[in-house]
């Protein structure tokens, strides 16, 4: 699979799964462009550039800082994009703002308001944003990324379900309206990743953590990030142009 000629923008914090995504798609010769305001991202993406030095198959990659809270700052930033490759094919948001608190407890409206902002209000800006780029060439890939976990529910993540799993009716209904346009829409459901299980247990070491999550949920086990960005990769790609309105987990989170 190649994705020469195609971009992908990319939004949320330089976190793993971003990485791999990222580092899968360029290797595949897809252009690449991160939107956030993350420190790392300037440095990651330039050692993505070092690799196409070494070998020019690879995709190019930028970072361009972008208020992820700021309509305004969206759309110069999605307009920056687009401007330095040429367009937009596939839009992956990977913005993902984690909450671990129970509903019982007393929460400040100012976390309530954030989780909306990053996990779903976020998102719909840069959509409307993007469909722009994408409605013109009649072709496109919009990806938003869920941890499965939450769509099963969990102690304490209720507040961070309430939020993102909005993203799925969205994915359903998106769908549908895009349909027309070649344009597929779909929510990619990330299965327990190492770097989410230290979010749930920051007290913890791996091994404890994860120990503790088995202990939970007999069976489960930690996924690999490369299944996460060979899914991604194939929807975006031409073999996924068939698949639309369809939440797809990569990983083993079974219940």
């Amino acid at each position: 699979m190649k994705l020469l000629e195609r971009t992908t923008l990319i939004s949320g914090p330089c976190h793993r799964v971003t990485q791999f995504v990222a580092i899968h798609l360029t290797s595949l010769g897809g252009d690449v462009a991160l939107l956030n305001e993350d420190p790392l991202s300037e440095r990651f993406t330039l050692q993505l550039m070092d690799q196409r030095e070494v070998n020019e198959k690879f995709g190019r990659a930028i970072t361009v800082p972008t208020q992820l809270d700021s309509k305004t700052s969206l759309t110069d930033g999605v307009a920056r994009v687009a401007e330095s490759f040429g367009g937009i094919d596939a839009y992956i948001d990977a913005n993902m703002f984690h909450h671990v608190g129970l509903v019982s407890e007393e929460l400040k409206i100012d976390e309530i308001d954030r989780l909306i902002q990053t996990n779903l209000r976020s998102p719909l800006c840069l959509t409307q944003s993007i469909l722009k780029y994408m409605e013109g060439r009649k072709r496109g890939s919009i990806i938003y990324l869920v941890h499965d976990l939450l769509r099963w529910g969990h102690p304490g993540l209720s507040l961070e379900a309430s939020t993102r799993l909005g993203l799925i009716g969205l994915t359903r209904g998106l769908a549908r309206e895009l349909g027309y346009g070649n344009i597929t829409v779909n929510c990619v459901g990330i299965g327990l990743t190492e770097e989410y299980l230290l979010k749930i247990y920051p007290e913890m070491t791996l091994r404890e953590a994860e120990k503790r999550f088995q202990q939970e949920i007999p069976g489960i086990r930690l996924t690999s990030l490369d299944k996460i960005a060979e899914l991604v990769a194939f929807l975006i790609g031409s073999g996924g142009t068939g698949v639309t309105g369809q939440y797809v987990s990569a990983g083993s989170l079974t219940l």
